[in-house]
C-alpha cells in the first residue's frame, strides 16, 4: 500500500464518527411519587425535560397501567398528559440533544381496536428525513432512519409510547493541528519515491 493511500485512510478513520445507541424505557420511574388516581395515576414530566438525549414539546405522564401494554409497550409507559383518557388521538414532538441516524419506538395499546401510528423524522432545518405508518390492534414498533435526524413527530391513537431506541451520531473528531503537515510530508515522500523508481 502506498503512503498516499495510508494517509487517505488515516483521514477517513479520523473524520468518521462512531454511533452510540441509547434507549429510554421509562422503567426508572418505578418507585417515584405519583399524581392522579386510578388509570391516570403516574409521574409527570414537564415539557423540555431531558430524558437522556431526548425531550418532548408537551408534558407527559409516565404510568404503569397493565391493560395498555402489548409487546411494544411494557412496564412503565409514557403518554401525552392531556391525552390520558382512552381512546384519544394525540400528537407529540420529540427533539434530540444531538442528531441521530435511526429511531425505533413502541406505541399504541392492546385494546383490540385498530390503532394507526405515524412517525415522521426531521433534520435540523425542519426538512422531512423519513416517515412510517403502522396499523395494529396491539401495540407495535415503528421505525424511521436517515442522516441528521434532529426531531420527530408522533401521532398515536390512544395508548402510550415506550422503548425509545435511537442511534446518536457522534460529531467528527477534529483533526490534530499537525496532521495536514504530516499528510503533505507523506504525499511528498510518495512522489519522490515514485520519481526515484522511474529514474
Amino acid at each position: 500500500m502506498s503512503y498516499t493511500k495510508i494517509a487517505i485512510a488515516t483521514v477517513v478513520l479520523l473524520a468518521a464518527g462512531p454511533l452510540a445507541a441509547a434507549t429510554i424505557d421509562f422503567e426508572n420511574f418505578a418507585g417515584q411519587a405519583t399524581v392522579g388516581s386510578g388509570f391516570n395515576a403516574g409521574v409527570d414530566v414537564v415539557a423540555g425535560t431531558d430524558l437522556g438525549g431526548l425531550s418532548f414539546d408537551a408534558d407527559i405522564r409516565v404510568r404503569n397501567q397493565g391493560f395498555l401494554q402489548g409487546p411494544a409497550t411494557t412496564g412503565w409507559v409514557a403518554s401525552k398528559k392531556d391525552a390520558l383518557f382512552n381512546p384519544k388521538t394525540y400528537d407529540i414532538n420529540g427533539t434530540f440533544t444531538g442528531t441521530v441516524s435511526s429511531l425505533t419506538l413502541g406505541a399504541g395499546d392492546c385494546c383490540q381496536d385498530l390503532d394507526t401510528i405515524t412517525l415522521i423524522a426531521f433534520d435540523t432545518f425542519g426538512n422531512q428525513v423519513d416517515s412510517s405508518t403502522v396499523q395494529s390492534i396491539d401495540s407495535a414498533y415503528i421505525s424511521v432512519s436517515g442522516v441528521g435526524i434532529k426531531s420527530f413527530f408522533l401521532n398515536a391513537v390512544s395508548g402510550g409510547f415506550d422503548n425509545i431506541t435511537f442511534e446518536q451520531e457522534i460529531s467528527a473528531v477534529p483533526l490534530p493541528a499537525g496532521l495536514p503537515l504530516l499528510l503533505v510530508g507523506l504525499g511528498t515522500f510518495g512522489v519522490l519515491r515514485r520519481k526515484r523508481r522511474e529514474a
